[in-house]
């Protein structure tokens, strides 16, 4: 009955909060509470309320103790999270200082006093609030980074009883749809000037790892497919022959893939010509970088992702500096593309590149190098070919 008074149990929980009693409306004594309540508020209206005649302290006595409500700090909620799913370092180490962000804007370290309008609050302002560039926060940023990690970290402590609900499921930041002006892919003279300036990277002062990286990370890159960051943390030892076909495992006990699954990739005959194989049989550990010469390179910043960097870096400076293309990423692109015009399957340029399956069915199975390799014969060469005076060198 009193549940149907509108307010009836805000005011409830308000006069006992203010007796110093604090309880929410899923308590197991509300009812009792309400029952109570009620028949106080008639006592008033007769005088006999206990207030009026002086028996006061009893009137509290008899309600049921509310359950102190436990204290969950948020950072061992994200700690334990860690702990259990595993995430990659590399997330580890951008979600923590957003959690801890969070937090300094809330004044606490408790999720069970986490409220949904808290965390909108804390949106709009990252939305609003000058970032290190004097420039706001990017909407997708915050979205894809921000929202996305205090999302995933409260919906973990709501499967595992650390608090009922989670007060970030309904928020969420829309992302105008950016306009594109240009393929995501390098045009020919992009690819032209990258891939030529590869075959000329023994000039300079730059280390001899860093040196192999200009040489040969942009043409893996573009005849595999792949992300920039699993060329570059490739070892000499996941370069070898499987059914008769010299292949590349792109492989997580190198470093970071983000399917987390290892993949064959078939070597294109055109590398094999360029001498990449010497280079890879040169050394088992990694060949594009010292792992003696970490300089603090960590799991969550590593060496191979620094070498990525400065690869980008370095075709940003040879002047392929449009900003609707991604340095690296590009080649990824670009890959996808030759391939639907050499006729490539296109599952099989999905094994390559590591995307997902699109079905059930195409996840089941492997695919052995051999029939891999097939489909790689058919991806053309790009005619940019290595001065003899490098080749003789490498032969």
């Amino acid at each position: 009955m009193w549940t149907e008074i509108q307010g009836f149990d805000d005011r409830l929980i308000g006069a006992l909060a203010a007796a110093g009693i604090l309880i929410d409306a899923s308590h197991t004594a509300m009812d009792r509470l309400r029952c109570m309540f009620c028949e106080a508020s008639l006592a008033v209206f007769d005088g006999t309320h206990p207030s009026i005649t002086g028996e006061d302290e009893e009137f509290f006595e008899e309600a049921p103790e509310a359950e102190t409500k436990t204290v969950v700090p948020l950072m061992d909620v994200f700690a334990d999270y860690v702990g259990e799913r595993k995430p990659a370092p590399s997330t580890v180490k951008r979600w923590r200082p957003v959690i801890r962000a969070l937090i300094a804007q809330l004044g606490h370290d408790d999720a069970s006093r986490i409220t949904t309008a808290d965390l909108i609050a804390w949106k709009d302002r990252l939305l609003k609030q000058p970032g290190g560039r004097g420039v706001p926060m990017a909407a997708r940023t915050v979205r894809e980074i921000h929202l996305a990690a205090v999302k995933v970290v409260l919906g973990w402590a709501v499967e595992n009883g650390r608090i009922p609900l989670n007060p970030a499921a309904g928020v969420n930041v829309r992302v105008p749809k950016a306009t594109r002006l240009r393929a995501k892919e390098f045009n020919d003279d992009e690819a032209r000037k990258i891939l030529q300036a590869a075959l000329a990277a023994g000039q300079g002062r730059i280390s001899a790892q860093h040196m192999l990286a200009r040489r040969w990370v942009p043409w893996l890159c573009a005849y595999t497919g792949a992300r920039v960051g699993e060329i570059t943390q490739m070892r000499g030892q996941d370069v070898s022959q499987r059914d008769g076909v010299w292949t590349i495992r792109i492989t997580p006990e190198a470093g970071t893939v983000k399917t987390g699954a290892a993949r064959i990739v078939p070597i294109h005959d055109h590398l094999i010509e360029m001498g990449f194989l010497k280079i890879a049989r040169a050394s088992e550990g990694p060949l594009f970088y010292d792992p003696r010469k970490g300089r603090g390179g960590s799991a969550g910043n590593p060496q191979s992702k620094k070498v990525a960097e400065r690869i980008g870096a370095w075709v940003r400076k040879l002047g392929v500096s449009d900003s609707s293309i991604q340095p690296n990423h590009a080649w990824r692109h670009l890959f996808k593309s030759i391939s639907r015009r050499a006729g490539m399957s296109t599952q099989a340029c999905d094994v390559i590149q590591g995307h997902a399956a699109r079905t059930e069915g195409e996840a089941y199975g492997e695919w052995r190098a051999d029939v891999l390799a097939i489909e790689m014969s058919k991806f053309p060469r790009f005619h940019w070919e290595m001065p003899d005076a490098d080749r003789a060198g490498l032969e």
